[in-house]
């Protein structure tokens, strides 16, 4: 086992050997590190005929891009993205997914795994998956399988924040699930992507996310109602932010059941979106409308009532501060 160095406060590829320390590629079992305090270089691995290489450790501070490799992860790989800029000149770290420096503060890329057709596996399925443990740490912020072909499944540990401080994780493809453990921390966020069942949110009995102080879980793609949506003490919310929600055509596929104090949540509608809170071909919304976040704005499509019903909401409607239900 060898430890990988970064060596450049460049911009460049993680082929090119000139660009670590020692002057090789990292291979199997090694221990890479990428940090140059003082310097933001975006490091990418974009090739397909990378030789195999499962991670031991991999630790980021800088932004990686993993558009196309072969690396994989078993039981003992740890990856970590640590977005501590300190020593980089820069005061703060947003959640906003660009380069934008100046100002009081400093808007980030995201560090992605699989932008484009990336393996991340075990060897032992044709799928991009995390087997070993992943930290998004210190406003990290990871986009996972963003444009991929491939489906993406957390089999092991993801750990958002470490209760000092906060991450964000994206889901942002098509077809991901969550089949082992989610630790979203205080002041981290968990963002839904693609198009996806609500089930790939616990896929197996045995997948967990565990809710730690004050975060958030936003719906920013299409869910589709395979079964009843439940929220409860456990799940905690779920903010509909951008996203849609969309029943299936069978009656137990179109509920969405709020209980334990648990409610969906509807962010505001931003200036110049393109995308609305929806939720469509609903039958029935059990424990009220919660519109209450001043600016909370939703889209009610394609509502199914039959004579059986008293209607679709069950409860209250609260509406606040220049909220809009439309």
């Amino acid at each position: 086992m060898a430890t990988f160095i970064w060596n450049t406060n460049n911009n460049g590829s993680w082929s090119d050997s000139s660009n670590w320390t020692p002057s090789a590629q990292p291979g199997t079992g090694d221990v890479i590190e990428i940090n140059r305090p003082g310097a933001l270089p975006i490091v990418t691995l974009d090739d397909s005929n990378q030789s195999s290489i499962t991670i031991k450790e991999l630790t980021s501070k800088e932004v990686f891009y993993y558009r196309n490799g072969n690396l994989r992860t078993d039981g003992s790989s740890t990856m970590t993205f640590d977005g501590d800029l300190s020593g980089d000149g820069v005061d703060e770290k947003n959640f906003k997914g660009v380069l934008v420096p100046g100002g009081d503060g400093f808007v980030d890329s995201p560090s992605v795994l699989g932008l484009t057709s990336s393996f991340l596996g075990n060897g032992a399925d044709n799928r991009f998956s995390n087997n070993g443990f992943i930290n998004v740490i210190n406003h990290g912020y990871l986009v996972l399988g963003e444009g991929t072909p491939l489906p993406i499944i957390n089999n092991n540990t993801i750990n958002i924040g470490n209760g000092a401080t906060p991450g964000r994780l994206v889901f942002g493809s098509n077809g991901w699930s969550n089949a082992g453990t989610i630790n979203l921390n205080d002041g981290s966020e968990l963002l839904l992507g693609g198009t996806f069942p609500n089930t790939a949110i616990n896929s197996v009995p045995t997948a967990t996310i565990n809710r730690n102080g004050d975060n958030k879980i936003a719906i920013i793609g299409r869910m589709n109602l395979v079964d009843t949506l439940v929220l409860n003490s456990t799940t905690g919310n779920y903010v509909l932010d951008g996203g849609s929600i969309v029943g299936g055509n069978t009656l137990n596929r179109q509920f969405i059941r709020q209980t334990e104090g648990a409610k969906l949540q509807f962010a505001p509608l931003s200036p110049g979106a393109t995308s609305f809170n929806t939720i469509q071909n609903l039958h029935r919304l059990e424990g009220g409308l919660d519109l209450s976040a001043e600016g909370s704005f939703l889209i009610l499509k394609d509502l199914r009532i039959n004579s059986s019903d008293a209607g679709v909401i069950e409860g209250d409607a609260d509406l606040g501060l220049n909220a809009q239900l439309v």
